[in-house]
């Protein structure tokens, strides 16, 4: 049934709701900004749109809506959320999506358009990201981590990690790393585990999308592509650092598409590749596991053998990781969960800040919560989540590289989440799947301003000069002696040293014996003093060799003397 009003009125008041709208939650951003009140105001004319549509002959839908939205409404009446945290920024995005399904047209699919969207998207990371290592050598730690044990896998020294002064398997579960080393030998530089990691994320939604298209339907497939492709997590996890947890994400994708298309083969590449890939995914295994084997007959087989296997690994990998001294698991619990490492308790105490409320939103939001519908299909990203909700550490913070397990898992929950609720609100496919659609444009718009901005890269490429320190230190490390390399200050240059065994200062290991076992030490103080100005405390025992900029060369005296 047609609603009260025209379509072209109704066209026109999104225009503008979405216009006024876009622009109170950028100036929400100001200080003394009434853009929360706005936002209020508009999400409750859209409520009471929703409720007066005449196309839904059931209430229940938008009853529900009242109801979960209202929720919203309270949040910052609660102990604890009188901070600047805007929930009703959430609470915008899910109302005018409500809206715009129930009374206005729904969003139009085309048929490629997905594919030619992937793919545009993924060319555009890549090349912001190579600018953006390229001139100003930004968000390097990880990758540079990456780099050296590459290097190292290479010259057959194993997973060794020289920032830790042990194998990194003592971390993480990082063995699929070991399918990167091969390609490594031939792509020797700080771009090639970032374009892996764009590629692979390409990839992971390109199956994800085409599983849900199989196993729920068209209209879901373009969902779950829709949701994944514009939500935030995703293009600040393509060019923030470099996680191989990564391949665990293609893995996990390229499983479920085994499993929807009901190829075994597919199935088993895809969770072999997943669990060897982080700690993570086999607490993952298990759940998946178990999940299968309890609700698909047919898969029960398999399901019992992921969950099995994953167990096993993971019995072996808690083992091995208190074996012998050294930065183990339980030390990086404590770096991460605090002095008494991870406790339930935690989560309540955690769930007391809004910055952790707001994880939540954030995960979730940008898929119109519709995964929260399909908990089944939801399970399996359980352990990331909570652990990323308790951390102290940043991990709850959406735009980094610590979503690896929960992305392709919420486009599934979302496919799914399309096909059960349109059957139990008595709406069709395409409307429940342009609700998710238009939620997760709405958060590039209102978040992210895209899928490709809010990412770092955007806004070093697109706003900020070419930073010419970085050319200049690419300069400097050309010319430096051989030798290996100790690093204190800046860590920006260790994508340019990973074959240099380079060791760090770091505030939770003391390095400091192994990094006076190094001929060569590089005070890169970027951050600190002027680009003339002397090192304000130069080591004992080094003589200068060279300096550019606020980088500094030292050489050990016994070194310098032996040459």
């Amino acid at each position: 049934m047609k609603g009260k009003f025209s379509a072209p009125f109704e066209r026109v008041f999104a225009v503008l709701v979405l216009l006024v709208g876009t622009a109170a939650a950028v100036h929400y951003e100001e200080p003394d900004s009434l853009g929360r009140i706005v936002l209020c105001l508009l999400s409750a004319l859209l409520l009471i749109r929703i409720w007066t549509a005449r196309r839904i002959s059931s209430f229940l839908f938008p009853g529900l809506l009242w109801i979960s939205l209202a929720a919203l409404f309270l949040l910052p009446a609660l102990p604890g959320f009188r901070s600047p945290y805007p929930p009703t920024r959430f609470l915008y995005i899910v109302a005018f999506a409500a809206s715009w399904t129930v009374t206005g047209p729904l969003i139009p699919k085309r048929p490629g358009a997905a594919e030619i969207l992937l793919g545009l998207t993924i060319l555009a990371l890549l090349l912001l990201r190579s600018y953006q290592l390229y001139l100003h050598l930004q968000y390097g730690y990880d990758l540079a981590h990456v780099l050296n044990i590459l290097d190292n896998l290479e010259s057959g020294r194993g997973f060794f990690s020289d920032y830790l002064g042990q194998s990194i398997l003592r971390n993480h579960l990082f063995l699929s790393l070991g399918l990167l080393a091969p390609f490594y030998t031939v792509f020797r530089n700080g771009f090639f585990p970032q374009a892996i990691q764009i590629l692979s994320l390409g990839l992971s939604l390109f199956f994800v999308t085409r599983g849900v298209r199989r196993r729920f339907g068209e209209e879901a497939g373009w969902a779950a592509f829709c949701v994944l492709a514009f939500h935030p997590a995703f293009s600040g996890f393509a060019v923030h650092e470099m996680d191989p947890a990564v391949l665990g994400t293609l893995g996990v994708a390229v499983a479920f598409y085994g499993y929807a298309r009901g190829r075994r083969a597919w199935f088993a590449l895809g969770s072999a590749l997943a669990i060897l890939s982080k700690e993570h995914f086999l607490a993952a295994g298990i759940l998946a596991g178990i999940a299968l084997a309890v609700t698909k007959r047919s898969w029960r087989r398999e399901g019992f053998l992921l969950a099995t296997i994953s167990a096993a690994i993971l019995a072996v990998f808690l083992t091995y990781n208190r074996t012998g001294p050294g930065f183990d698991l339980s030390a990086q619990a404590r770096l991460r969960f605090g002095p008494r490492g991870f406790h339930p308790a935690l989560l309540l105490e955690s769930l007391k800040q809004p910055s952790r409320v707001g994880y939540l939103l954030h995960i979730f939001v940008p898929a119109g919560l519709l995964p929260i519908a399909a908990p089944l299909y939801l399970l399996p990203a359980l352990p990331e989540v909570l652990l990323n909700v308790v951390s102290r550490f940043p991990m709850y913070k959406i735009m980094s590289h610590y979503a690896s397990l929960t992305l392709p898992f919420l486009g599934i929950a979302t496919g799914a989440a399309v096909a059960s609720l349109a059957s139990f609100l008595h709406l069709s496919d395409e409307s429940v799947a342009s609700f998710s659609a238009l939620s997760a444009l709405l958060a590039a718009i209102l978040c992210t301003l895209g899928p490709l901005s809010h990412t770092g890269a955007f806004y070093d490429i697109v706003f900020r000069e070419p930073d010419a320190t970085a050319l200049h230190a690419r300069a400097l490390v050309k010319r430096l002696p051989p030798g290996g390399v100790a690093l204190e200050g800046n860590h920006r240059l260790l994508i340019l040293l990973a074959d240099r065994k380079p060791v760090i200062d770091l505030p939770y290991l003391d390095r400091k014996k192994e990094m006076r076992r190094r001929p060569l030490l590089i005070r890169d103080l970027y951050t600190q003093i002027g680009k003339g100005e002397p090192d304000p405390n130069p080591p004992a025992g080094y003589a200068l060799v060279d300096r550019e900029d606020s980088i500094f060369v030292y050489r050990r005296k016994e070194s310098a003397g032996r040459r």
